[in-house]
């Protein structure tokens, strides 16, 4: 029917479809990375994006990481941390605990000893050269990964085995059917007997 023709001419018999088609199983190859990193106007990271179809398994973990300077002293062992004798190069050097998540800047020197100072969080630099990991304590903990559609209802949730850093979600035929394009939201948690800390929080645009 053209859009000048009379509507004494339409087939009444005639039912419009008007319902979506569904999309088809989307399998990438191996360059194609999912989830792919979303990002906003300023380039940073604030959630993932992938289409709806798309299958792949959601990989999230507990352990971070981020960027130092070159110079900066790594133990990768419990406990171990800068001394009086440990040499600073330069004021405002840094040194790193990976296990312990802990950092310390180098303040100065009197002759004979070196002045490192425990930092209140950890800290690092944001033009940093170097990638090291900061492991989580995940001692008698596991971590969660829970999805929440727009109300914050959450739809879907994984756990890791206790001890383990990364927790696993199949995004696999039946959970992609459930996942209509839109947006979501997302958080990591590290549960304990006693505690529960979110780790992450962030968003999930699905195309």
């Amino acid at each position: 029917m053209g859009m000048f023709d009379s509507y004494d001419k339409l087939n009444h018999d005639y039912v419009p479809d008007n319902s979506s088609p569904t999309p088809s199983v989307i399998f990438n190859t191996i360059d194609d990375v999912l989830p792919r990193p979303l990002l906003d106007i300023k380039g940073r990271f604030i959630g993932y994006t992938w289409n709806y179809g798309e299958l792949f398994t959601f990989t999230l973990s507990t352990d971070d990481v981020i960027e130092i300077l070159s110079d900066s002293i790594v133990y990768n062992n419990v406990g171990e941390s800068p001394t009086n004798y440990t040499v600073g190069e330069r004021v405002g050097q840094q040194a790193y605990n990976t296990v312990d998540a802990t950092s310390w800047t180098f303040v100065g020197r009197t002759d004979i000893l070196y002045i490192w100072v425990e930092d209140e969080e950890l800290t690092y630099p944001t033009d940093g050269d170097k990638s090291i990991i900061i492991h989580s304590d995940m001692t008698n903990r596991y971590a969660q990964l829970n999805i929440y559609n727009f109300k914050w209802e959450s739809i879907f949730e994984s756990k890791s085995e206790i001890g383990e850093p990364e927790v696993h979600l199949d995004i696999n035929e039946e959970t992609s059917k459930q996942l209509k394009p839109g947006i979501y939201y997302c958080t990591l948690k590290i549960v304990g007997e006693n505690d529960c800390r979110l780790k992450h929080k962030f968003t999930i645009v699905i195309n």
